[in-house]
């Protein structure tokens, strides 16, 4: 497979009360990409106690796919996401470059 490893920072609009419904539609979107292949990890982001965005690992072959991919999720159609920055990434030390599946797979 010739992909690479990308950062997707999502940054969301502020919002009073996260509806349990889009919520479950999300994350099951992202199990979804993480069963596939595409996700290596996910998580929010908080700035003063409040979630204001996420940040995402993924293994794409361009960014374009990495903004495709995300431009399916929930958050982004319903119109929580605000602002997706796509950066590509390139770990030099640690879990990501020792793993020999994420290794092979970058190959």
């Amino acid at each position: 497979m010739n992909s690479a490893l990308f950062i997707a920072e999502c940054i969301y609009h502020e919002i009073p009360l996260m509806d349990e419904r889009l919520m479950a539609e999300h994350m099951k979107y992202l199990r979804l990409l993480n069963a596939e292949g595409h996700i290596l990890t996910s998580g929010t982001v908080h700035n003063d106690g409040a979630m204001t965005g996420m940040i995402t690992l993924l293994l794409a072959p361009s960014p374009e796919a990495v903004r495709e991919l995300m431009s399916k999720d929930p958050f982004m159609t319903s119109g929580i996401i605000k602002d997706v920055s796509i950066r590509k990434w390139t770990p030099i030390i640690g879990t990501f470059v020792e793993n020999d599946t994420i290794r092979q797979d970058l190959q």
